[in-house]
């Protein structure tokens, strides 16, 4: 089949994003199962059930009918999520939008799975771009799917604004994957924390106070772009830009998921 490819943003623009060098590195890409070595259908797809976002995406959206919608999955990878839940709505959605900004992943591996797994091509449309910059109308989705990509955006209000520009008023945003930290974790980072500040270890306390902020227990990675939000700052943000939100933990993921609509609606 062939599915449409489109650019939503000029290469050279692209690759001013910081994390761009490491999601576009073929050589890196290779060696990962995303990339499908061997054609081997059977291992991504063990490889992609075991990681849980389709059980996650079921278990927030049981109540959402998705006949006749139209949506968008931003950094959506190789689209084998995609895949999964266009099969799972029995082909009743009526238009997926799948942007991502390694242009290998989505237009060259994505349509590979999207064939393996019969989607008609007139269901996807395949993107190439920044989430901060949706080529879309202004209220012209039912629905935004972010698995495994929020904790990429290191400015996570200009993208709830962009997405509340495109989304409809009755309108979704399906956000998965996203890190899910256990008490032990956070007790343990938070008790090694504090022994540097008492041993002052490495002159620990000259760049660092006695409490320390989740960003000083879970840095992020500048390579990959992983930011690791607190609940407080999900949940602040997201109110901040006018949405409520359903918050749902995954423990056997150690992922958690919010279902996320506009106040008052």
């Amino acid at each position: 089949m062939n599915y449409k490819k489109s650019f939503w943003m000029d290469k050279t623009d692209l690759s001013q994003i910081r994390t761009f060098e490491y999601w576009n590195n073929k050589d890196i890409e290779s060696q990962k199962i995303w990339s499908i070595p061997n054609d081997d259908f059977g291992l991504l797809e063990k490889k992609f059930l075991s990681k849980g976002l389709f059980q996650q995406f079921k278990a927030l959206t049981h109540d959402i009918n998705f006949s006749g919608l139209t949506g968008a999955s931003l950094a959506s990878g190789n689209c084998i999520l995609e895949s999964f839940i266009i099969h799972h709505t029995n082909q009743k959605i009526d238009k997926l939008y799948c942007l991502e900004m390694s242009e290998h992943r989505i237009h060259h591996y994505a349509p590979k799975i999207l064939h393996h797994y019969r989607i008609n091509s007139d269901q996807v449309e395949l993107c190439l771009g920044s989430f901060y910059g949706l080529r879309l109308e202004n209220n012209s989705l039912d629905f935004i799917l972010l698995s495994q990509a929020f904790h990429h955006a290191d400015d996570p209000n200009k993208l709830l604004k962009e997405i509340n520009r495109v989304m409809k008023d009755e309108g979704y945003i399906i956000i998965i994957g996203e890190h899910y930290f256990k008490f032990n974790i956070v007790a343990k980072r938070s008790l090694k924390y504090l022994l540097k500040f008492i041993l002052n270890y490495k002159n620990f306390r000259n760049n660092n106070n006695l409490i320390p902020k989740w960003i000083d227990l879970f840095p992020p990675s500048i390579r990959k772009g992983d930011i690791h939000y607190s609940k407080y700052e999900y949940i602040n943000t997201f109110k901040t830009e006018g949405f409520s939100s359903k918050r749902k933990i995954f423990r056997k993921y150690e992922n958690q998921g919010y279902l996320l609509k506009k106040e008052n609606n």
